[in-house]
């Protein structure tokens, strides 16, 4: 595919954004048709072009995506792991304030289904799993979501 090759091209020069705005422009068309399989493998695919220590940015972006592509699918277990992922991109900073802007809507439809998923079906809450899993203190996620809902909220 044509942007699979741009993502080439981008990563050969180390340009982190045009290598996530590449590979997002594919899945988001999938996603816009209501085809989260079609979107998650294509996010799956794209994972393949990025280095999990060097482009822990992408990587972030990505899981978001992807966690949002399997929960509507319901795979809730596949799509907690790459939510963890993201949420560990927002906790570390790899994901940045304008990303978060962009992410919002994701992040919240995904916390909703999550949210909404785990009440029915566990009693719990997302966000008290997530740094349970994560070994965080609950004080330094709460502080995380303040600042990613501020960011995200000012743009």
């Amino acid at each position: 595919m044509e942007i699979l090759s741009a993502c080439d091209i981008f990563q050969r020069q180390k340009d982190q954004n045009g290598i996530v705005n590449a590979i997002l422009v594919l899945g988001r068309i999938s996603a816009i048709r209501n085809d989260y399989t079609a979107a998650a493998a294509t996010y799956v695919q794209a994972m393949g072009h990025l280095n999990p220590e060097q482009d822990k940015r992408g990587v972030g972006v990505l899981s978001l995506h992807l966690a949002h592509a399997h929960i509507e699918q319901g795979q809730y277990s596949t799509a907690f792991d790459y939510l963890l992922t993201a949420s560990e991109g927002v906790l570390q900073g790899d994901i940045t304030a304008h990303d978060m802007g962009v992410l919002k809507d994701t992040w919240n439809r995904v916390a909703a289904l999550g949210e909404d998923m785990l009440t029915k079906n566990l009693g719990t809450d997302l966000e008290r799993v997530i740094f349970k899993r994560m070994n965080h203190p609950i004080e330094k996620y709460a502080q995380t979501r303040r600042r990613f809902d501020e960011i995200a909220g000012s743009q």
